[in-house]
């Protein structure tokens, strides 16, 4: 399982500095998103370890939770529902 978490890990981490550098080295975004990005960024590298740690956890089980309950239900509208439900709160 150490194994998958890595891989996975390695590959969040190189879609981040994927997406920065396409956000940064591209016309894509104007200049006023960017450096709101830059400024959230640097306000991020402030926090403490265990912050980051605890932010990931939670964020981790918010989505877990919702794919669960998305797989409980068996229908394709209860599914249609609770994604609905989700995303409106």
């Amino acid at each position: 399982m150490l194994r998958l978490w890595t891989i996975v890990f390695l590959a969040n981490i190189f879609g981040a500095w994927i997406f920065a550098l396409l956000a940064a080295k591209t016309p894509a975004l104007n200049t006023d998103i960017l450096s709101q990005l830059v400024e959230i960024g640097g306000s991020a590298l402030s926090a403490t370890r265990a912050h980051v740690f605890g932010s990931g956890v939670v964020g981790g089980w918010l989505i877990a939770l919702v794919a669960w309950i998305v797989t409980a239900s068996h229908w394709t509208i209860g599914q249609l529902a609770v994604i609905y439900w989700r995303l409106s709160t």
